[in-house]
């Protein structure tokens, strides 16, 4: 347990401290977002991340957030984090309430194990986690309040016992029911439809209550459209667009989430020339990786390959490319049948196409992006 963490009146709850300084700063970090509901959204999100964070690693050194919040903070709140191979979401409020988003229950990515209720009190400086809940809990006994689609559960139904969340996270203590209750499968958007969603939502002061759930769950559970919708709404140019990486570098946004633009010794007619290409550092299996997106005559290559010299991409290994709506095309998977250097796949892509990349086993952290061409 942090420094920060302690038990006072409610033996049941823990209370830490929000220090003035991490406050403004919270405070100050987020007012390049565009309203005030907004504004004010991401940053107790974000400061329950930043006092929680360090006490969660504490017991899991290993704890992440997953995905990268801030494209979402902006719509809905709650935070993901991934704890002993478990997932917990963090739902602030400024009450003694625990109301989930739907959200965060129906988006079959998106289950949590567990949610844990946390009290923002910034009067006091103070924030205090008194109770949590299971997924197959809010799904079998919790209310769903459609005209703002959140679950709720009574007070008497929440856990208080936060010394047990630790066990049954651990595995060490073990539950009477499952912590997931099965939901429906969302549809799959086409390219077409998720473009004009993305269209409509960038100016709505609610979008997520703006489409039927069936859209939206579906629209804010692709990562590459979920950063594209947050980039709508907050009014930003282009910033996946490699053609434009070319003539400019590597957007801001391109940058934060990795990307590099690197200069490499490629053939061409029997000599080795400078060409410029995209890298981005993956952590798979604790080992160092990179990707490399690089352009060739009439097209485009992925590489995936070890950061050490002379190393080699284990047997099992595959690189795969899909369309921006998640389809396969000829010749978009390479598999490591064998130890290998290197794996690579060469596209030919339209003007303004979109490409999603994945790797198995998955890096550290990955979320889905959208290249565009």
């Amino acid at each position: 347990m942090s420094d920060s963490a302690s038990t006072f009146e409610d033996p049941t709850a823990l209370f830490f401290e929000i220090p003035a300084l991490l406050q403004a700063k919270v405070w100050q970090t987020h007012t390049v977002l565009g309203d005030s509901v907004t504004h004010w959204q991401a940053y107790l999100n974000d400061l329950t991340l930043q006092v929680l964070l360090p006490w969660v690693q504490a017991y899991d050194a290993q704890a992440q957030v997953m995905p990268q919040p801030l494209p979402y903070w902006t719509v809905v709140t709650g935070t993901a984090l991934t704890v002993a191979g478990q997932r917990w979401v963090l739902i602030p409020a400024e009450s003694d309430d625990l109301q989930v988003p739907q959200e965060w229950v129906d988006i079959p990515q998106w289950r949590a194990d567990y949610y844990l209720a946390v009290t923002v009190d910034l009067a006091q400086h103070q924030l205090r986690v008194w109770a949590w809940a299971t997924h197959h809990q809010l799904k079998t006994q919790g209310q769903y309040y459609s005209p703002d689609r959140t679950y709720s559960l009574h007070e008497l139904d929440l856990v208080t016992d936060l010394g047990a969340l630790w066990a049954v996270t651990a595995g060490c203590l073990t539950l009477d029911e499952p912590t997931l209750a099965p939901v429906p499968l969302l549809p799959v958007l086409t390219t077409t439809q998720a473009h004009s969603l993305l269209q409509r939502l960038a100016q709505s002061l609610l979008p997520r209550l703006e489409v039927p759930f069936a859209l939206w769950g579906s629209l804010l559970a692709h990562g590459g459209w979920r950063q594209a919708l947050y980039e709508g709404r907050q009014g930003l140019p282009e910033q996946w667009s490699l053609p434009q990486w070319l003539r400019g570098g590597v957007s801001p946004l391109g940058q934060a989430w990795g990307w590099l633009q690197v200069s490499v010794l490629a053939e061409s007619r029997d000599q080795e020339v400078p060409k410029a290409t995209f890298v981005r550092p993956l952590q798979i299996l604790n080992q160092e990786y990179e990707l490399r997106v690089l352009p060739l005559g009439l097209g485009w290559r992925f590489q995936l390959r070890p950061v050490l010299y002379a190393g080699q991409i284990p047997t099992g290994f595959v690189l795969s490319l899909w369309t921006e709506d998640q389809q396969s095309f000829a010749g978009n998977i390479a598999h490591a049948d064998a130890p290998v250097p290197v794996l690579y796949i060469d596209v030919a892509l339209e003007p303004g196409e979109g490409i999603i990349w994945q790797v198995e086993p998955t890096p550290a952290a990955y979320c889905q992006e959208i290249l565009r061409f």
